[in-house]
């Protein structure tokens, strides 16, 4: 299973010169289970993002027929670490740390394709709207389909410009939810 991170603004265009990030599978925690920060520091900041999870093998996939090999969405909790710390910000151990990525509970992707997304996250008390279209699922698995085979099972945040940012503390608990959808319940340790 690959996780692939395309590092993009949410309405950016998606092109070859976007960074992608290779996360490993082992810094997966998911969702409902306890996500323990590392001992290296305090000052991680956690963000929200969308995911696809990829259901057909695919390479080089139209953007036309993009939308075949993908049938589930939820939300994905990135950990970063704080500029301080020991860890490397942008190196492979500082995007694919354990417990770097909390992977919510997986909705079929039909249920957010018509419409905007509404986000509400009990770390703040406000709400973040993005419209499906803004995510361009299709045209980042094309893309990403030149040059990976995509298989069954893999996992692709399309954008890594967040849709809420916010320090993570131990001892809370984190909630989030799309169009009154509970998605993300991770108690931080």
């Amino acid at each position: 299973m690959k996780i692939l991170a395309i590092d993009r603004p949410l309405d950016g265009r998606v092109v070859i010169s976007d960074r992608v990030d290779l996360l490993a599978d082992s810094s997966i925690v998911l969702n409902k289970k306890p996500l323990f920060l590392p001992d290296e520091g305090e000052g991680f900041m956690g963000s929200i993002h969308p995911a696809i999870r990829i259901c057909h093998v695919g390479r080089s996939i139209s953007p036309k027929f993009a939308s075949r090999y993908y049938d589930s969405f939820t939300l994905v909790l990135r950990v970063t670490p704080p500029a301080d710390s020991a860890i490397p910000v942008g190196s492979a151990i500082g995007v694919s740390f354990d417990s770097a990525l909390g992977i919510g509970e997986w909705i079929p992707a039909q249920s957010i394709e018509s419409g905007d997304v509404t986000l509400t996250c009990d770390m703040f008390d406000s709400r973040a709207t993005f419209s499906y279209d803004s995510m361009k699922i299709d045209e980042s698995i094309a893309m990403l389909s030149r040059y990976f085979t995509l298989k069954n099972g893999d996992i692709i945040i399309p954008s890594q410009s967040p849709l809420a940012s916010f320090p993570l503390h131990i001892d809370t608990r984190l909630g989030a939810s799309v169009n009154s959808t509970q998605l993300l319940d991770f108690k931080i340790k």
